[in-house]
């Protein structure tokens, strides 16, 4: 379930920037590294579920089709001299998915999908903190749960 495999998403994040800094990848479930109400520590990610998509075998639940964005907070405002800082980070980021489809064994596959706007560089609003320039990546988890849902009269 969604539980063992979310947080194991959000380290994939924690690479390092180009200029010695290490991203700060938030997470749902560890309670030591919480979602801040407002962001203050540039570059970070935060991720996310966005909607989930149930494959159906006799009439239980085998396979979940989990969509969901990280959001890459990478400075501290939405100056365009920022575009050069955050560029670089499509290819960490593509580099980061691709070496980790299985999410450490948690998960059946996890990817970037092959759609419009996958990757976008964006300008956040996000709690009390000002605007600011940063990449929103959307990804797929496929997960088996065969024989962990069950139904009942």
């Amino acid at each position: 379930m969604i539980e063992t495999w979310i947080d194991a998403l959000a380290k994939i994040w924690m690479f390092d920037d180009g200029q010695g800094k290490l991203v700060k990848s938030y997470r749902l479930f560890d309670k030591s590294d919480r979602i801040p109400e407002s962001i203050t520590e540039f570059p970070c990610a935060i991720s996310y579920p966005t909607g989930l998509q149930p494959q159906y075998g006799a009439s239980i639940p085998t396979i979940l089709i989990w969509d969901g964005a990280t959001e890459f907070h990478l400075a501290g405002d939405v100056q365009l001299n920022n575009i050069p800082y955050a560029l670089p980070f499509f290819r960490k980021i593509l580099s980061a998915a691709a070496g980790n489809i299985k999410l450490a064994g948690t998960v059946s596959e996890f990817s970037i999908p092959f759609e419009p706007g996958a990757l976008s560089l964006v300008e956040f609003e996000y709690g009390a903190g000002p605007s600011h320039r940063g990449i929103l990546v959307h990804w797929r988890v496929k997960e088996d749960v065969s024989g962990q849902i069950t139904i009942s009269a």
